[in-house]
């Protein structure tokens, strides 16, 4: 069985109490669904027994609501965006804390998520997701039930093609279910010491916390630096460790008690050191410069682990041609199928799929070389969004072709439309809408505005069906004489100062590249990457007489200007990729790409 991953808001928890022990435990729902016999868990009845007055639903289960719901042979299906509401009932209790138990699975081996609300559409406590189809049992304590009225319980489905089955539901309460807070990754920490931090729980008579830390031998056994450390007070949400060994990587949970029970421990936070500002490289010139390449060098940069090195081709065209500037064939997706996509981020750069850097998606869906669009409402569609390129000449005209077509619960389907915008900075400039056939199919667009800083957004709305794009590439008529510039790579060099790149040249070829440096730390409250700022840029030059390292001369700048990769002004460059346009005092512009 594969870990369930889960997120909660700071009133909830997602981790077990302790057992009942000697403590009485009270049932306050026990439902098998027994009642709903129709179809099979792998084949569920058709009919949404949400639905009509009176419901299937409501005249089995007295005050229980729900849409798109469904029967599974004694079970029940909720469909993507349906959900299952329970009557109420009374949890005054325990301070409205609660045990929910229950059997959860998803009928795409993709997994799916789904969330719990007490009391309330829109509050949730619980967050979580199967990622494959079998059974899981889960169970969470969670506090939030009401202490003066009765409640009821809400279940969500999302991110499911096929829906998400549940069976077996309990609710209960005990003197010995205690809710655990969620641990937070430190703001501090040096490799001696770090400032543990965790969401407090509040409301149901918590008294303090027991916190430990350790580290791991070779053998995955715990070794304590401090266990069961009383810290006390309800409110109290962060305690200094100090004393560390700066060799040893540390660990840390944390448990509530309210005196007289306690929680189960929360989630395992790594302890990384802790860095928010890394410099910028500074690149040097290239040595062994030849025919089929060079090697780039740059200097150290403190705390960094390692750096990306990223290298561009400017090649002065001979004659007139045309020249594609974008391609993309989605090839570094290879998770997912298209009936079992696999759901990443809600929104996300693309770079770790892509050829270049700077493709941006918002709500979207992997397959094994394609990239998805899969919006949840027809006011809030999904997006993929190209890099910014200079597409000035030609008096602006370029020309888009993709290949893509549109799923209906996994099964291709025309009559989708597809609106492709063009931007300008973060001007919308033009937009043409594209009605889809069935199957993959390609598709030709000419466009007129294009300028120095130009990006194409492809754009779907829709409750029901997905969009998958298979490729897409952006082309111009260049005139001899224009310098078109492609990057030819980026590489995740490690922790070296060089690196030896294969680049032939040729007539009007050079190469120019630049570094950005990296360290694994806390980044947005998750332990991930933060990148520098990218280096200078230095460009390489070869003669087939005299090899020339040769260090680009910068003209007078008049004004910097930031854009992000969806062509929004910033003030200064943000985390990821992001747009500089500068303006020189002799009235060029230039757009460089920023790796922060």
């Amino acid at each position: 069985m594969k870990k369930l991953l889960r997120y909660v808001c700071a009133a909830a928890v997602l981790m077990l109490a302790q057992s009942a022990m000697a403590q009485e435990v009270t049932t306050v729902i026990n439902e098998d669904f027994a009642a709903f016999a129709e179809g099979s868990e792998n084949s569920p009845a058709t009919t949404d027994i949400s639905s009509g007055y009176p419901s299937k639903l409501s005249s089995e289960l007295s005050g229980w609501s729900g849409r798109y719901v469904y029967e599974a042979g004694g079970a029940l299906m909720i469909a993507d965006n349906g959900n299952l509401q329970t009557a109420r009932y009374s949890m005054k209790a325990n301070n409205g804390i609660i045990k929910i138990s229950m059997r959860v699975r998803s009928l795409d081996d993709s997994g799916a998520m789904f969330t719990i609300g007490v009391n309330s559409t829109v509050s949730v406590k619980v967050t979580d997701y199967v990622f494959d189809d079998k059974w899981h049992d889960v169970s969470y304590v969670v506090a939030g039930a009401s202490t003066y009225s009765d409640s009821y319980i809400r279940f969500n489905a999302a991110m499911t093609i096929s829906g998400i089955l549940i069976d077996d539901l309990k609710v209960e309460q005990s003197a010995s279910f205690f809710p655990a807070p969620v641990a937070l990754q430190p703001v501090q920490a040096d490799g001696s010491s770090f400032t543990a931090k965790w969401n407090y729980i509040s409301g149901v008579g918590t008294t303090g916390y027991y916190l430990d830390v350790y580290s791991y031998d070779a053998q995955d056994a715990k070794n304590y630096a401090i266990q069961n450390q009383y810290i006390s007070g309800a409110y109290t949400s962060s305690y200094k460790v100090t004393g560390l060994n700066p060799e040893l990587h540390y660990y840390f949970v944390v448990r509530a008690t309210n005196g007289t029970a306690t929680s189960e421990d929360s989630n395992e936070i790594e302890v990384v050191k802790v860095i928010t500002n890394l410099s910028a490289p500074v690149a040097q010139p290239a040595t062994n410069v030849g025919e089929n390449g060079f090697t780039a060098n740059w200097a150290a940069v403190d705390n960094a682990e390692g750096y990306v090195l990223s290298v561009t081709k400017e090649q002065t065209l001979q004659s007139n041609q045309n020249v594609v500037v974008i391609s993309e064939d989605f090839a570094g997706i290879t998770e997912g199928t298209i009936s079992a996509p696999v759901y990443p981020s809600l929104q996300e750069y693309l770079d770790n799929y892509t050829e270049e850097k700077g493709w941006y998606a918002y709500y979207h869906l992997y397959a094994n070389g394609f990239l998805g669009l899969a919006p949840y409402s027809e006011s809030n569609p999904a997006t993929l969004t190209s890099p910014a390129k200079d597409l000035s000449s030609n008096e602006g005209q370029f020309t888009v072709k993709v290949r893509m077509g549109s799923t209906q619960y996994g099964t291709y389907v025309a009559g989708n439309t597809v609106t492709v915008n063009i931007y300008n900075d973060q001007t919308l400039v033009e937009k043409q809408e594209v009605v889809l056939k069935e199957g993959q199919s390609d598709y030709e667009l000419n466009f007129t505005k294009g300028n120095e800083l130009t990006y194409v957004e492809f754009s779907f709305a829709s409750t029901t069906d997905r969009v998958w794009i298979d490729s897409v590439s952006i082309s111009q008529e260049k005139k001899a004489g224009e310098v078109v510039s492609s990057l030819l790579g980026s590489v995740v060099a490690g922790d070296v100062l060089s690196l030896a790149v294969e680049a032939p040249f040729s007539e009007g070829v050079s190469y120019k590249y630049a570094v950005s440096a990296y360290v694994n730390t806390v980044v947005s409250g998750e332990i991930g990457l933060l990148y520098s700022a990218s280096s200078n840029e230095v460009e390489v030059k070869y003669n087939s007489s005299v090899a020339v390292d040769e260090v680009k001369a910068a003209k007078a700048v008049q004004s910097i200007r930031y854009v992000d990769l969806a062509g929004r002004t910033i003030a200064e460059p943000t985390q990821g990729v992001s747009i500089a346009v500068i303006t020189y005092t002799d009235g060029t512009k230039k757009s460089i790409k920023m790796i922060k």
